[in-house]
């Protein structure tokens, strides 16, 4: 199927022809985005023993998408990547999409306004290279089949060797959260509340106060917490942050809060927990093993690595008044809506302090051992879960645009049915 996203994604994908080699100008805003496609990416240029053209934005871009760290992934070093962020060459296609993207936003601009004419994000984003991630070189519709056969699960079993930029982040080390933390382990934690986005009502938002105990666990092993986030993030009260005795960094409310510093601390963590949102994929990027909690769905967000263990929120149906077991949730498929995955019928109560601090403990036991076998209950959960997203694939939309559907579900597709980590035993013994 020739079809493409926009018109700059059309050029993208020729030029990229011409040259046997990919571009990509990730997402200029959300830094989850961002690392998923940078990820996949890597993942298919590994396998397709293809290089990655990797357009850094310039100037004129920032203007529009400002302090953000999604441009901070310009700067790190793989294999499969073809040119050094600060190439002349880079610069130059930088600066003349940027033109071209600032000159067709204001037309298009107008003609929406004149014609009253839609179009997706794609559109009016600067970014390009997406529709090639995760679909096939040629398919008219989606097809489980071809998302088997493209055998995802072997790149990530193998994951990506990726290395920072020396030039961009040296500065980062002198600074003296990471003098203190170079000779210590440390758990990078982001919980979303929210803030950011001004959704505080958001299924996925959870209480940084319900991880206080996990992260006194974590204390106890002899590790630092660097709790995630920015500004906007609900702090942490200064009573806990004083028992912990340096050990917490509160890191949206430091001085040295930067973008760039928060791929510099992802990249050098041994542990990440996470709920589901942002820089979640940034730790995956950087193949550290992860913990998610609080999870209010299973269409995404699921353990990828074997290393990688998770949660879900707990469930109750307004309609049955109970709470409903995992396997009970997964039956209600056709429930789900498009806009969060959710449902009306569902009420989403978060995980409590004893729970996450359980997971943290199965999860660290699995990586101290490396022993990565599936228990019965958990094999149980990934054969109906699997069962039951084909089942939701024959009907469930993730865009109403036909295309952008099928591209949906290839790009969801390749993790749905090769993810390599567990949901947690005892949370599954406890609501499966």
């Amino acid at each position: 199927m020739n079809k493409y996203l926009s018109l700059h994604h059309f050029l993208f994908n020729k030029i990229g022809k011409l040259f046997n080699c990919r571009f990509l100008f990730l997402h200029p805003s959300a830094i989850g985005n961002a690392s998923e496609e940078l990820l996949f990416s890597l993942y298919r240029a590994q396998k397709e023993k293809k290089k990655i053209i990797l357009i850094k934005p310039n100037f004129l871009i920032k203007i529009l998408y400002p302090n953000n760290s999604t441009y901070s992934l310009n700067f790190i070093k793989n294999e499969n990547l073809a040119l050094e962020p600060d190439s002349i060459i880079l610069s130059i296609v930088s600066f003349l999409f940027s033109i071209y993207f600032l000159i067709a936003k204001i037309m298009f601009a107008l003609l929406r306004k004149i014609l009253r004419l839609q179009a997706n994000g794609y559109y009016w984003r600067p970014m390009f290279g997406q529709d090639l991630i995760w679909t096939p070189d040629s398919f008219n519709k989606f097809d489980w089949k071809l998302v088997e056969d493209f055998q995802w699960q072997n790149e990530i079993k193998k994951g990506l060797h990726i290395e920072l930029n020396k030039k961009k982040f040296e500065k980062y080390e002198n600074l003296e959260l990471s003098k203190k933390l170079k000779d210590n382990w440390y758990v990078c934690l982001h919980v979303r509340d929210g803030g950011y986005k001004k959704d505080f009502k958001n299924i996925r938002n959870s209480n940084i106060e319900n991880y206080f105990e996990t992260i006194k666990y974590i204390i106890s092993l002899g590790g630092y917490v660097i709790r995630m986030g920015d500004k906007t993030s609900n702090p942490i009260n200064k009573v806990f942050l004083n028992e912990c005795n340096g050990k917490l960094v509160d890191y949206p409310f430091e001085n040295y809060n930067d973008p760039a510093f928060d791929i510099f601390l992802i990249f050098n963590c041994k542990y990440y927990i996470g709920t589901s949102s942002g820089i979640l994929d940034t730790a995956w990027l950087f193949n550290k093993p992860v913990l998610t909690t609080n999870n209010p769905h299973w269409l995404n967000v699921l353990p990828l690595r074997k290393t990688d263990i998770g949660i879900f929120k707990k469930v109750y149906s307004k309609s049955k008044k109970k709470y409903l077991k995992i396997s009970e949730w997964l039956d209600e498929f056709n429930l789900i809506r498009s806009e969060d995955y959710g449902s009306d019928d569902w009420k989403f109560e978060e995980n409590n302090s004893e729970e996450i601090k359980k997971a943290f403990k199965e999860f660290i036991e699995i990586n101290s051992s490396q022993f990565y076998l599936s228990s019965k209950v958990q094999i149980n959960f990934k054969e109906k879960y699997k069962k039951t997203i084909k089942a939701l694939s024959k009907n469930f939309k993730f865009a109403e645009n036909n295309y952008e559907n099928q591209i949906e579900w290839y790009r969801h597709g390749s993790r749905q049915i090769n993810w390599q980590g567990n949901i947690a035993n005892f949370f599954l013994e406890d609501n499966y």
